[in-house]
C-alpha cells in the first residue's frame, strides 16, 4: 500500500498523464474493489462523485508539488455531475492551471471525462505555497448576521427539539452503507426546513490509513471531498424524512449532481466532532437544492451555498450497471 503525505478516501489517480506549466492530465481506472464502493449504493454500486472531485483535488496536489510546495483547498466554487461512473470506467481529469495576480491562489478548472463522455465538470481555487502553509488551522468566526440567519432554520432554536435519528435509524432513510455511511445521528431535524446532524472524526478512519508516520499535524485534515459527502448525506436524511411523509415512489435514488460555492475555512482533524447544518431550499419533482454549514465546536468550518441532488429511478441505474459489468 503506497504512503501519502496527506489523508485521502482513495488513491483517486493511479497515472499522471502530463504535468505542464499550465496543465495537467491524470487518469484512473474504476476498480469493482475500490475502497467505499460497496457501501456507495450497495446494490448498483456508482462511483461516488466526491471521488471526482478527489481526483482533481490529487491531481492538484501533484501539480503544485513541481511548482508551489504545497497547496490547500479554498473553494470548489461550482461542479456539474453529467454522467455516472461505473466499475471498469476510465476516469481521465485534465486540469488547467491560473496563478491569481497576487500569486497566492491558483484557480483551477477541470474537465473529467470517460472515453467521449464528459461525466463532470469542476472549478476550484487553492491557496498555495506560502499561503497554503498558514491556511486551515483557524475556524472562522460566524458573524452575528449569519448566526442570526442559521440559529432561525435551526431545529434546535425553533421552539421544538425535532426528530432525532440514531446510527440504526438512519439506515431506514439512507441506502449508503458501511463504509460510505458518513452521519453517525441526526440530533434534530424539522420536517421540510432543516437538520442537524453530526460525523465523529477518529484517527481510525480509513482515510488515515496511508499517512506515512512523518508527516505533521496538517497531514491528519480529514479529506475535504469525505466532509462534502457528510453534509450531503445529512441532507439527505432531510429529504428521505420528507418524501417518506409524503408516499413519494420508493424506487428512486438521489444522485450528487452538482454544487456551488463550497468554502473551507479551517481543517477537521481526529477528535473533531463535524455538526451539519443543512437546510432544504428547494424540493421539486426531479430536484431538491440545500445549503448550510460546518461547525466543530460552535465555530464555522465551512459552508455550502448550494448542493444540488438529483431523483432517479432506481431500476434504471441497476440496468445500466449490470450492463456495464457483464
Amino acid at each position: 500500500m503506497p504512503s501519502l503525505g496527506y489523508a485521502a478516501p482513495l488513491l483517486a489517480i493511479d497515472d499522471v498523464v502530463r504535468l505542464e506549466r499550465d496543465h495537467a492530465v491524470t487518469r484512473k481506472v474504476i476498480a469493482g474493489n475500490e475502497p467505499y464502493l460497496d457501501g456507495h449504493y450497495p446494490d448498483y454500486p456508482v462511483y461516488p462523485g466526491v471521488f471526482i472531485i478527489e481526483a482533481v483535488h490529487q491531481t492538484v496536489l501533484r501539480y503544485a508539488e513541481r511548482h508551489f510546495g504545497k497547496a490547500s483547498l479554498l473553494e470548489v466554487r461550482s461542479s456539474r455531475f453529467l454522467s455516472a461512473l461505473r466499475p471498469g470506467d476510465v476516469l481521465e481529469s485534465e486540469c488547467t492551471f491560473k496563478l491569481q495576480e497576487d500569486g497566492g491562489k491558483l484557480q483551477v478548472s477541470a474537465t473529467c471525462r470517460h472515453g467521449d463522455v464528459t461525466v463532470a465538470m469542476i472549478k476550484s481555487t487553492y491557496a498555495v505555497g506560502l499561503d497554503a502553509e498558514s491556511s486551515g488551522r483557524a475556524p472562522r468566526a460566524i458573524t452575528q448576521e449569519n448566526a442570526r440567519k442559521l440559529e432561525a432554520t435551526s431545529p434546535r432554536s425553533s421552539g421544538s427539539s425535532g426528530s432525532s435519528y440514531g446510527h440504526a435509524e438512519l439506515k431506514t432513510l439512507m441506502p449508503h452503507r458501511y463504509p460510505m455511511l458518513l452521519v453517525d445521528a441526526v440530533l434534530a431535524l424539522e420536517p421540510w426546513v432543516s437538520v442537524v446532524g453530526i460525523k465523529n472524526i477518529t484517527g481510525t478512519e480509513s482515510s488515515f490509513a496511508r499517512l506515512n508516520d512523518s508527516v505533521g499535524a496538517d497531514g491528519y485534515a480529514y479529506p475535504c471531498s469525505l466532509i462534502i459527502e457528510s453534509f450531503g448525506q445529512t441532507g439527505g436524511v432531510l429529504i428521505n424524512a420528507k418524501r417518506k411523509h409524503d408516499a413519494a415512489p420508493a424506487d428512486v435514488v438521489m444522485l450528487f449532481a452538482g454544487l456551488s460555492n463550497f468554502r473551507f475555512f479551517a481543517g477537521v482533524f481526529p477528535g473533531d466532532t463535524m455538526e451539519h447544518r443543512v437546510r432544504l431550499e428547494k424540493d421539486l419533482t426531479d430536484f431538491a437544492v440545500l445549503s448550510g454549514e460546518v461547525r466543530v465546536r460552535g465555530q464555522l468550518v465551512a459552508e455550502a451555498e448550494s448542493i444540488i441532488v438529483a431523483y432517479r429511478p432506481a431500476s434504471g441505474i441497476a440496468t445500466a450497471t449490470r450492463r456495464q459489468t457483464r
